[in-house]
């Protein structure tokens, strides 16, 4: 008994110390992903990337940690073909956001942020996908849609369906009664509005203004519609 007792111990500490080494193992090869030339680590990865898409614009928000080696940094894009590098300036100590804004055509895109040091260390590529819009965008907008048009004790008073997504205001442009040519903003939650000066069956042209996202650096406006005020019937 003592003596399988004695082998069974042998076993069990051969055993854990197999385990050990493994887990040794794994944390050294872990560890060699993040060393280069001896024991240079690499440069810190972005802690975050967001944008804010705009027309054939689109601006980097990049966050970055408080390693003090990031010292400049690159924006690739376009299958590697396109490329644009930055240095890095602080505003505050410890963690910081980066901004840089660039003209790209519209489209989707897929980036990859890398920062880097003085002595050509990387970090680990950060990948962000971005949309940017333009004339493609731009010409698939509609106009707001108007209800009616009506006379409502003298007035003029325009009711609006609901607005669609993205909708910010619709410019109503239109000639008064003295031929001079006026412009109201009808902004995306208003569903009626009342015009007391106007010209008898005088042109209106209504042009609405959309954002593709909340966070977007610019907006679009969609082709020109025209509509018309009711004849006023002089009694």
């Amino acid at each position: 008994m003592k003596i399988s007792r004695i082998i069974y111990n042998k076993v069990f500490v051969l055993l854990i110390g197999a385990v050990a080494w493994c887990a040794c193992s794994d944390l050294d090869e872990t560890h060699e992903e993040f060393i280069t030339n001896g024991e240079d680590i690499y440069v810190g990865k972005p802690i975050e990337v967001f944008t804010n898409p705009g027309n054939n614009r689109i601006k980097f928000n990049v966050v970055i940690s408080a390693d003090p080696k990031i010292s400049k940094g690159e924006i690739i894009w376009g299958a590697g073909v396109e490329k644009y590098e930055f240095d890095v300036s602080r505003t505050k100590e410890g963690i910081d956001t980066l901004t840089y804004e660039l003209n790209i055509d519209e489209g989707s895109y897929a980036f990859e942020i890398t920062l880097m040091d003085n002595h050509g260390h990387s970090s680990m590529t950060y990948e962000h996908t971005g949309h940017i819009y333009g004339d493609k965008y731009a010409g698939a907008l509609y106009n707001r849609r108007i209800t009616s048009i009506s006379l409502v004790e003298g007035d003029a008073v325009i009711v609006w369906a609901a607005a669609e997504e993205g909708v910010v205001k619709t410019i109503v442009t239109y000639e008064d009664s003295a031929d001079q040519l006026q412009a109201i903003e009808v902004l995306a939650e208003e569903t009626e509005t009342t015009i007391t000066d106007f010209k008898s069956g005088g042109a209106i042209s209504i042009v609405t203004v959309s954002k593709p996202t909340e966070d977007a650096l610019d907006s679009f406006e969609s082709k020109p519609e025209s509509h018309s005020f009711p004849e006023v019937v002089e009694e």
